[in-house]
């Protein structure tokens, strides 16, 4: 399919159990289909067009189970129209970091309590940048390794200077981004560190005057592997744990890291009770939280990666839960009176 031939905008249709795409040659028509009389809630998905050619991406994954269940009425965009959202009862904006320019910004005007996001644009623009970590860790320390989040190359390089005394290594991320793009390790015991100045330098050339993210490396990261759990509304659905390729402490799977299933422990579920109260405060209703060993990594709220294989890993048992669990959530919107437009 060509998937610029109906400006970005098309109806996920189920015939014979098999899912496919009908094309809108009109944003009149895509919002006309958006309110299917035979539906009782319209969802509007917003997501990059590479994904559409992704098999195993969890946004298709998400919109192909929604759209078994009659109760949806699904739509698929890739443009960032955030007046689209007008027509929708559930709205699920998907694109990956960073965010098109304005697009949270103007999609937040229709974040008016008519309607369901799965994520309001205002947990996006919150979760999007690291800093929040800094907002858990001033309660909860015992979550993350030694951390320090700054653009002072003073206050970077006497961090890392404290580091090398008992630390061989540090890791520095940039506070946006995903898929593991932008994070280094450091030898802290270099030849040429010695004095905190060298160290001052190093977080210098490191920060380039933005803020970044040094942490203390996980020795055993490739033991512990990276457990991204899935939160629904506060309840964990399920882990896949991210194993390094061998000689890696990369987690991640643009990295080369394998996948397997994981069972969730007694310790992920005290994180998990110390961490919901953030998620319930920034109205986040899906998140992947990731777990490294004791610690907590990050919490994914703009586009959390991994559904298909969770669903995969649980011979398809957990798509048909998390549908359900959007249905129950969607029942005092899908009554709201919308417009319909007429071409």
């Amino acid at each position: 399919m060509d998937y610029n031939q109906s400006n970005g905008n098309y109806r996920m249709n189920y015939g014979a159990g098999i899912g496919h795409l009908n094309p809108t040659t009109s944003p009149y028509l895509f919002r006309n289909l958006l309110r299917n009389l035979d539906s009782r809630a319209n969802v509007l998905l917003y997501i990059d067009p590479e994904r559409f050619e992704a098999e195993r991406d969890s946004s298709m994954h998400l919109a192909r189970g929604l759209a078994k269940d009659p109760y949806f009425n699904v739509g698929i965009t890739t443009s960032p129209d955030a007046e689209l959202a007008r027509y929708a009862d559930i709205v699920i904006p998907r694109f990956d970091p960073p965010i098109k320019p304005g697009f949270l910004e103007e999609l937040e005007f229709y974040d008016d309590a008519t309607r369901l996001f799965i994520n309001p644009p205002q947990t996006q623009r919150y979760f999007s940048n690291k800093k929040y970590l800094e907002d858990i860790a001033r309660e909860h320390p015992e979550l993350f390794p030694r951390t320090k989040i700054s653009s002072d190359p003073k206050e970077l390089g006497a961090f890392l200077y404290e580091l090398s005394k008992n630390s061989k290594y540090a890791v520095y991320k940039p506070l946006e981004g995903f898929g593991g793009d932008g994070i280094g390790r450091i030898n802290l015991q270099g030849e040429d560190l010695k004095r905190e100045e060298d160290y001052i330098h190093l977080a210098y050339g490191l920060s380039q005057g933005k803020e970044i993210i040094l942490q203390e490396f996980i020795d055993n990261i490739a033991q512990y592997g990276d457990k991204r759990i899935h939160i629904l509304n506060q309840h964990p659905i399920g882990a896949v744990l991210r194993i390094p390729k061998k000689g890696s402490w990369l987690c991640n799977q643009k990295k080369g890291a394998s996948l397997e299933l994981s069972e969730l422990t007694d310790k992920d579920y005290e994180l998990i009770e110390k961490v919901n109260p953030y998620l319930q405060k920034q109205n986040a209703y899906w998140t992947g939280i990731d777990v490294i060993g004791p610690y907590l990594g990050e919490i994914n709220a703009v586009s959390p990666g991994l559904l298909y294989a969770l669903d995969e890993f649980n011979d398809w048992k957990i798509m048909p839960s998390f549908v359900e669990k959007i249905k129950q959530e969607a029942q005092g919107y899908a009554d709201v009176p919308r417009e319909v437009l007429v071409a």
